[in-house]
């Protein structure tokens, strides 16, 4: 089984400002096979503007809530080992998240 790796996927701050996101977030973007998202909508629509070719639904999605559920599929994935991101609605997920 292959080890699991977690990317915490920053995400704009200010909409307009694609080019501030580092080329690389979309490489780890592209390597991901599972994404939990505070809000799906808007990550997918974070994604289609990174890239506008990008396939979303290749992914598995969750979206991120207080739900013991969600922490509980994210255990299930990472033993699994899945190669997961994680998006927050602005900033960097754990680092700045406003």
């Amino acid at each position: 089984m292959a080890s699991p790796i977690v990317y915490l996927i920053p995400s704009l701050l200010d909409e307009e400002n694609i080019e501030s996101i580092p080329s690389g977030v979309l490489k780890a973007i592209k390597d991901c096979e599972v994404l939990f998202a505070e809000n799906e909508r808007t990550a997918r629509r974070y994604l289609k503007k990174l890239e506008k070719d990008i396939i979303i639904d290749r992914y598995e999605w969750f979206t991120i809530s207080d739900d013991l559920s969600v922490s509980s599929a994210f255990r299930k994935k990472l033993k699994e080992g899945k190669k997961i991101g994680i998006i927050s609605e602005a900033g960097c997920p754990g680092v700045a998240d406003p």
